[in-house]
This record gives C-alpha cells, structure tokens and sequence, in this order.
C-alpha cells in the first residue's frame, strides 16, 4: 500500500529497504547517544525518534517501521501524525501491510495527542499544577506498555552508568515499578487537561513517611527519567524573601507524550489509563504531620490551587486553640485502629483568615477522602467495625440560607421547574463557587457532563434566581472580607468555614463520648454504632453555627 511519510524515509522507488537490518551502529549520532537508549530487550522507539528528530537518515527511519510493524502498531496513523510534527513535506513509500491496531486511532492533535511540551513553564501553569498522587497506576494494557518501555530505559540507563551494582530485590523492584507508573501517570493525566498543567510534590524525605512509594525510590525514578530526557522539572525551594517555599514541578517531554501515543494513550484516554490503586496492606506507618495550622492568602483565581502561605502569630490566641484541637484529634487517632485506607491524620487549613475555608485534609496518597465512596463503606474499618458516611443534603445552598438568615424551604432545594436536578446543582454550585452567576458554563463541568451544553446557562440562571434570589448577589454576605479579596472570591470560603466548624465541633463533641469519626468536607463517617449520635450532634452543630436545622443524608454498607 501507499501510504505519506516524512521526507527522507527513503526515496521514491527505493522498495527495497532492508526492513530486518540490525546494524544499529549506522544510526546517526546527535546530541543523544541513541545506541545506549536502545535497550537489550528491543525497546529502541525513543532512541529511533530521537534520531530522527536530529536529522537521521533511511536507516534509522527504516528501523523506526520496523519497530512499528513488529510491535503491531498502525504505520499510517503513526506517519500521518509524526510528519505534521517534523513539519517536513512528505513523499510516498511502500512498506508491508501493517496489522490492525486494536484500539482506535487516537485523535491527533498538536505534540501527537497532547500540547506541545515547553522548555519552561508559564506562571499560571506553576501556580496550579496538580498534586502528584503516588496511588496512580496503570489500568489499561496500553498503560502497561508505556510503563514497561520506560522501566527498560531506565534500568539501561543506570546499567549504562554504573549507578546499580547489584540486582534489585523483589520488594524493590515492585517499589521501581509502582513509581515509574505514579510518576508516568501522573504526567500524563495532567497534561491530557484542557489546559496542560505540570504535577507538584515536595522532595522532603519527611513527606514520604507512610507513603506507597519511598523518597529515595520516587527521586531516582524523577532523576532518571530526566537523564533520559522523558521529563522536566522546577526544582522548588524557598524564596529569598523568607517566605514558605514550594514544591518541585514536573511535566512530560515531547519524547514521553510520543511514546505514550505510540501505545495508544491520547489525551482523552489518559484519565482512564491511568488511575488510583488501592494502598497496599504493608502500608502501616501513619503520615507526618508538621503543621497541624496552615493559612493561605485566596488563590489569585477560581480554579487556581495555589495561595501564598502566610504566617501565623504565635501569640495568636484562637490560632492556639484551633492548632490545639487537630494536636488532640491525631493523638486520638493513634489510640484506634482504621484499616482499609492510610491511617488517618490531619491538618486544617485557612485561607486569609480563621474564619474563611478551615476544612481538615487528611494526609497521604491513598488517604480516605480520595477514596471512591463505594470503597470507602466496603474497605474502611474502625476498631473492627463497618461505618457509615452522613453527609450534609444541598450543603453549600443550605449554608447560603444560614449565613442569609432565610429560613430552609421544604422539599428538594435543586427541584426547579423546567430543568433537571442535576443541572439545577450544577448551576447553584457553580454560581456559588463563582461568587456570582455564571456567564457561561464552566470548562470542567462541561467536560464532565457534555449534556450540559444543551441548556442554555441565562434561562436556567433566571429559574434559579427566581426561585433563590440571593443567588443573584451572593457577594453580599462577604463585604467584611473585601480587605482580603474581592467579595465575590470569598463567598466559597465563607461557606466551607461555616461546614468546617460543624463537622469540626461535631469530632469533639464525638471525641467527648470516646467515639472516633474521620472528617469528610461535608459530613463525617463513624462506625455504624455512632450513627444516631453523631446525625444528633451535627444536627445540634449546625444549629449553632448556621442557626437552621441541618438535612443529613446517610449512607450505609449494603
């Protein structure tokens, strides 16, 4: 068959390309040394790629379609996508018929299915970078590979270097295995975004501590994979002000995002590709906690993760109090076992003041709330016991009504008539989040539900409104915080920090009792004994601080 390549991948009429040629040593010799990338196994792909992207000859782009063909990858599609890259004329060549990709053909976009990797990144793109979340594993046979194929460059590399002098144990080699997937994952789950962002995570050895994956086995897996130019990196640190530091970032070369399309991973299936495992039972150690109190400046944006840490006072009197109450909670949590998640500690956090956000996090990849709730009731025991999930019913509307004083109408507060309930919520969530009513609908809420798209965002901003009319100026609540943000960036805040109080009121009134409970962002799970006072005490909570009676939702083990 006939099919276009990129020019120099023979010459018209050259048939006759020695397609089993194993003379590796006539690949041209750049900047790379591509006769060290090509693995003893076969995994040549990146040192062929390499190659031709520094100007190789017939040769190494003949050997490059022989790889293809002898790993069952489809040629047309592969040619098609990488001649747009080398931004190189292309010209007919025959070559055998290619077996059938299995998996359909990955949508091609810029940087062959992902955004074109940068030297550098921009300041956004630090600012909200994804948390790399060390649980991330491969899930799909196409995740297997890429994995495989990196973990074979990366033992080359160290054999190569005379980093490894004696063969890893068992033990070791799957901690190698789990950290190339986390951080190969990773990568490519946050670059595969509408908006590519790199991953974050601190390097301080005390992070790891109870962790799936070592300090020492994570950073080498990092050093290495940058030695062999798959990813790139911002070293964080901290700044010359004397300010709190950062965290190191990471994001993919061209090189891994071309591998990974070679295998079939693009940036719409990456999600699925690679996802969150289970911690492993040998994870006993419970995470460090080293400031239990932590207070952030609001982000400078709605989607932005990242606010600047700011100081506490130590002669603050309620930071005392408040770092004082997590300090009891985790040593309580050291006198119960929990199985089936990390075991639980915390910290709280604020954003500009002690009153605004003060949600607890638990601590650790695999921690409880990242759990799926499914897991979380089947998995999560404590002292031995099955537990139950209470959430909070329509809980940022219900607070809204609180903080306004208006009282709770009956019934299902997303019930608007004329539209879905679940688009009803996603408008209300979305208006409350904004600060105010939305323009248009938002990117992520969009790509999570594309259905979305056939309601027009003003008709049902009007229905909502009409029927909560303090949606149309939510902002109103929170002018005594303008001197922090604008008052519409604070109405989220002001909402969590109610939540947070009851749920955090609710664990010490538990804690009084000699019950344990585990703090979710809008309700709690308990043992299934607790149920009836824990759904008491937030009840009793919620009136105090939010002063109407709490809806709670219940959910048990079937």
């Amino acid at each position: 068959m006939d099919i276009e390549h990129p020019s120099g991948l023979g010459e018209p009429g050259d048939e006759d390309v020695d397609w089993l040629t194993n003379d590796i040593s006539r690949l041209p010799r750049g900047p790379y040394n591509h006769k060290a990338l090509i693995d003893p196994s076969g995994q040549m792909l990146q040192g062929l790629m390499l190659a031709i992207d520094n100007g190789g000859g017939p040769e190494a782009k003949a050997k490059l379609a022989e790889y293809l063909l002898a790993n069952g990858q489809d040629l047309p599609a592969f040619l098609s996508a990488y001649a747009p890259a080398l931004q190189q004329p292309t010209l007919p060549l025959r070559v055998p018929e290619a077996s059938p990709d299995p998996r359909p053909a990955p949508k091609v976009l810029p940087g062959l299915g992902f955004a074109l990797s940068p030297e550098k990144l921009t300041k956004q793109q630090v600012g909200d970078s994804r948390r790399l979340d060390l649980m991330i594993q491969p899930a799909s046979p196409a995740a297997e590979k890429v994995v495989e194929a990196v973990l074979a460059q990366i033992k080359a590399h160290e054999e190569r270097c005379g980093t490894r002098q004696r063969k890893r144990r068992k033990d070791a080699e799957i901690q190698l295995r789990d950290s190339v997937g986390a951080v190969v994952g990773n990568l490519l789950r946050a670059w595969g975004t509408a908006e590519p962002l790199p991953t974050s995570r601190t390097l301080n050895v005390n992070s790891f501590t109870g962790e799936a994956i070592r300090s020492r086995t994570f950073i080498s897996t990092v050093k290495a994979m940058v030695a062999l130019n798959l990813m790139r990196t911002r070293r964080g640190g901290n700044p010359k002000d004397g300010g709190p530091g950062y965290a190191s970032r990471f994001w993919p070369t061209d090189g891994l995002l071309r591998l990974a399309f070679l295998h079939g991973i693009t940036a719409e299936t990456a999600h699925n590709d690679f996802v969150r495992g289970k911690p492993r039972a040998s994870i006993c150690k419970p995470p460090k906690v080293s400031d239990p109190l932590r207070l952030k400046a609001i982000p400078p944006h709605l989607n932005s993760q990242r606010g600047k840490r700011l100081p506490i006072d130590p002669q603050d009197e309620i930071a005392a109090v408040l770092r004082g109450q997590v300090e009891a909670f985790n040593a309580f949590a050291r006198t119960f076992d929990v199985t089936g998640c990390v075991p639980p500690r915390w910290f709280r956090l604020f954003y500009g003041d002690f009153r605004l956000y003060g949600r607890l996090h638990a601590m650790g990849d695999g921690n409880y709330q990242s759990m799926a709730p499914s897991d979380r009731l089947a998995d999560i025991r404590i002292n031995g016991e099955a537990v139950v999930e209470i959430d909070f019913a329509c809980s940022l509307l219900t607070f809204m009504h609180g903080l306004a004083r208006l009282p709770l109408p009956l019934g299902d507060l997303y019930a608007v008539p004329g539209f879905p309930r679940w688009v009803v919520k996603k408008c209300v969530n979305a208006t409350l989040g904004n600060g105010r009513p939305l323009l248009k609908w938002p990117k992520d809420a969009l790509a999570e539900k594309p259905e979305l798209g056939r309601y027009s965002i003003a008709a049902v901003n009007a229905a909502v409104v009409a029927r909560y009319p303090m949606l149309a100026e939510p902002c109103r609540l929170t002018e005594g915080f303008s001197h922090l943000a604008p008052p519409h960036r604070t109405v989220i805040h002001m909402l969590m920090g109610t939540e947070s109080d009851v749920v955090m009121d609710t664990l010490v009134a538990l804690q009084a009792r000699g019950i344990f409970g585990l703090p979710m962002h809008d309700g709690l799970i308990v043992p299934a004994s607790a149920e009836t006072v824990a759904c008491e005490l937030l009840i009793d909570a919620g009136t105090r601080f939010a002063g109407l009676t709490l809806r709670l939702d219940v959910d048990r083990q079937p």
